[in-house]
């Protein structure tokens, strides 16, 4: 029975121990690892607005190229900013928000940035209220005391153990040296 109680008690000293590792690392880490997070969120959002632009200076280059080569296409464009018409052609006016945009609309500088993890509130939590810091950091005081107070063997029974086991390698190591002195 005794056994038994030792084997529990074991197996829950050193979860309780990685428990307060824990909660030390997330007080000690949540400010950098804050820092980190939001930081990689302003570079993917800087890269989300870089991409964005990228691609708004690609159209205009392609714009751009088919008024030099293509004057087919710089006649609709002028026809499409001075509303004007051939002769021969007939123009039905529809509403506004029926008509087709004829110029590329104005850039969108607008990018959501990413959202940042799921756990970065909690993070956000120890990092910014140090009190709630304070408390986890009292917290794993207290499962430290109590992990070798209570969870860990005692010293008396550590100590019955370790007389037996001295006076057991004392009566082996005796009669070793019994066989291996020569006898006058």
């Amino acid at each position: 029975m005794r056994h038994i109680s030792h084997a529990i008690r074991t197996l829950a000293f050193w979860p309780c121990l990685l428990f307060v590792a824990t909660l030390y690392a997330a007080v000690a880490l949540s400010p950098p690892l804050l820092t980190y997070l939001t930081l990689r969120q302003q570079r993917d959002k800087g890269n989300l607005r870089l991409v964005s632009l990228d691609e708004q200076v690609q159209r205009g280059k392609k714009v751009i190229d088919a008024l030099q080569h293509d004057p087919n296409f710089a006649k609709e464009m002028a026809r499409a900013d001075f509303k004007a018409a051939h002769p021969d052609e007939q123009r039905i006016p529809v509403d506004a928000a029926l008509a087709l945009p004829h110029q590329a609309a104005a850039p969108d500088l607008a990018v959501t940035p990413p959202d940042l993890p799921w756990y970065a509130p909690f993070i956000r939590l120890i990092a910014d209220h140090h009190q709630f810091g304070n408390l986890l950091l009292t917290i794993a005081a207290f499962l430290v005391v109590y992990a070798f107070a209570w969870l860990q063997d005692s010293t008396q029974e550590s100590g019955v153990r370790n007389k037996e086991s001295k006076t057991s390698r004392r009566g082996s190591s005796t009669r070793r040296a019994k066989v291996l002195t020569p006898e006058c």
